[in-house]
């Protein structure tokens, strides 16, 4: 990969587009992959029937044995192989859904064959080897005790499972009986016992869904509520380099050395190696062209000398705009070439790549391999060399002290839509997106023609928006930044600075169709907003840890729990 397309991707990334909904689905993954009820239930109706059956040529006692048997503790708390199974179970359905592709071949892939024993399969995912089973069951314990720690520290502070939750609850357990006859088994109960073996009951399984609830809930809770004192995200701030936090626009071109490698000696297998001399010769070559871009006069002049550099046939150069990229994610020279204080518009410049030996090759990868001189091998530690350049044009610097911006938006989500098999994306006609527009236009123009306040929006948003995750704050998505993974159109809207309390706007995505409100601007800038949130993170994370290690989880008798039930 060239490091025009390397930069290209990274930028890709870093704007890389998602729903709020997907945004708010990326945090929850963070928070140690927790389990939700609309999981849970989502996990049962994934289930293969075949799988089931397999589990029923199992089912060969009442179950007494599972629920009286002592898999595990959690602090104070015993828990029995079936109620271990539920964990167990959803472990594993967490990782089919995950991985499979519908055609499961990222299962395959991954060396996961369900229709075999799983403590004889090596789990090809697990940083600590061992088995599927092993993996599994080591995930299952976790999730226990996280649950366990986490619903007795709810307790222990007054908070009780939310009537939504209560009533999710109520109906997955409601809904057992329709799944049974989906899947051909006579009720609920033996359905749950089909899924997750001859120890569940309909209590138990109620028992540890109220438990995940709770759990979901306080942590969530936990860390919504968590506050930074502003005198502390100050302190921190002031120890940080004042350049940190800075990002810049500019246009670039990376060129090297294997750009304008030539000559070498092809191999049996169809890779050429270069002799020293080449590749110092390549080096020079580099240079003498890097010096010619940078004379350059302007944008127009260096395109153009791009364009024309006499790089390799398997090489050519491309000047990439660069845009907001964060100073701290730069190579440093570059990072501090364009902070200069005397750096202004339209300034060009070229900046080597320098790195010892012993870093040759890690800048920039192609398809050719090149052989490492004896001589070098022996200088590793010694003589630096440059690997590449780049040649700069300088558009603007942002030094982010601008107040982040906070919106409301209604989400009028487009209906329809079929399966796009090449990219496994949903994609809606014209039609499909016309009728979103126009529905979308009408809600607009009915708040305008009323109060046209934001108490008027907000009970807009709450009536119309189909962006679930945000209702139940009026629609409201605060600190919004350039490096905000929001919906492309969605977050530029947001962070135009001409943009005025009161503003709205209909905005597209590739989702739906968004009735914009601008909010106003927050209280902290993105400096103040980054830090508060590495404060916060290191907060929240020490107190979960305090709270895991409060209830230690211990494996006791495991013999009633069949890791292989799935074949």
């Amino acid at each position: 990969m060239s490091a025009s397309d390397k930069k290209k991707l990274r930028k890709e990334e870093h704007t890389a587009k998602m729903t709020e909904r997907q945004r708010q689905q990326k945090a929850e993954e963070k928070k140690l992959k927790i389990y939700t009820i609309a999981f849970i239930a989502a996990m049962v109706l994934i289930a293969c029937i075949a799988v089931f059956a397999l589990f029923m040529q199992n089912a060969t006692n009442n179950g007494t044995a599972e629920r009286e048997s002592i898999a595990a503790t959690v602090g104070d708390n015993e828990i029995s192989a079936a109620e271990l199974s539920f964990y167990y179970k959803d472990a594993i359905n967490n990782i089919y859904s995950q991985f499979s592709d519908g055609s499961s071949s990222v299962i395959d892939a991954l060396g996961l064959d369900l229709s075999k024993k799983l403590s004889e399969q090596p789990c090809l995912i697990s940083p600590d080897g061992g088995s599927w089973a092993d993996y599994f069951l080591s995930t299952a314990l976790d999730t226990a005790q996280r649950d366990y720690a986490l619903a007795a520290e709810a307790k222990k502070n007054n908070v009780s499972l939310s009537t939504a939750s209560k009533t999710d609850v109520d109906n997955t357990i409601a809904n057992l009986d329709a799944y049974a006859s989906f899947s051909n088994y006579p009720s609920g109960e033996k359905y749950l016992k089909a899924m997750y073996g001859m120890g569940a009951t309909l209590e138990g399984y109620r028992a540890y869904l109220e438990r995940t609830a709770l759990a979901n809930e306080y942590y969530n809770e936990y860390h919504t509520n968590l506050t930074i004192d502003d005198a502390k995200v100050q302190e921190a701030l002031e120890k940080k380099d004042v350049n940190e936090f800075n990002t810049y626009d500019y246009l670039e071109s990376y060129l090297s050395y294997k750009d304008f490698l030539e000559g070498g000696t092809e191999g049996e297998d169809g890779k050429k190696t270069y002799t020293k001399e080449e590749e110092d010769a390549a080096r020079a070559k580099m240079m003498e062209e890097a010096k010619k871009l940078a004379a350059a006069k302007d944008k127009d002049e260096l395109k153009k000398l791009v364009e024309e550099a006499a790089v390799n046939e398997s090489s050519q150069l491309a000047l990439n705009e660069m845009t907001n990229e964060l100073h701290s994610k730069l190579e440093k020279d570059l990072a501090d070439w364009l902070a200069a204080e005397e750096r202004a518009e339209g300034d060009i410049g070229m900046i080597p790549v320098v790195a010892t030996p012993a870093e040759d090759d890690k800048k920039e990868e192609t398809s050719e391999e090149t052989t490492e001189d004896a001589e070098t091998e022996e200088k590793k530690d010694e003589e630096p060399i440059i690997n590449g350049c780049y040649v700069v044009i300088f558009q603007k610097k942002n030094d982010n002290t601008e107040p982040l911006d906070n919106v409301r938006h209604i989400l009028v989500a487009y209906e329809g839509g079929h399966l796009d098999e090449a990219t496994n994306q949903t994609v809606y006609t014209e039609a499909e997106k016309t009728v979103a527009r126009n529905d979308a236009e009408k809600l607009l123009k009915e708040w305008k023609d009323g109060a046209a306040t934001e108490d008027s929006f907000v009970e807009m948003v709450i009536e119309h928006s189909a962006d679930e995750g945000s209702i139940a704050t009026g629609g409201l998505y605060e600190n919004i930044h350039h490096s905000s993974s929001y919906v492309e159109g969605f977050r530029n809207w947001a962070i135009n600075p001409d943009r005025k309390v009161g503003d709205t706007e209909l905005v597209e995505s590739e989702y739906g169709v968004h009735i914009m409100y601008y909010a106003g601007n927050s209280k902290m800038n993105y400096r103040e907003f980054t830090v508060h949130e590495e404060l916060k993170a290191e907060a929240f994370d020490a107190w979960y840890k305090g709270v895991l290690e409060s209830m230690p989880v211990l494996k006791k008798d495991l013999s009633k729990l069949d890791l292989d039930n799935l074949g």
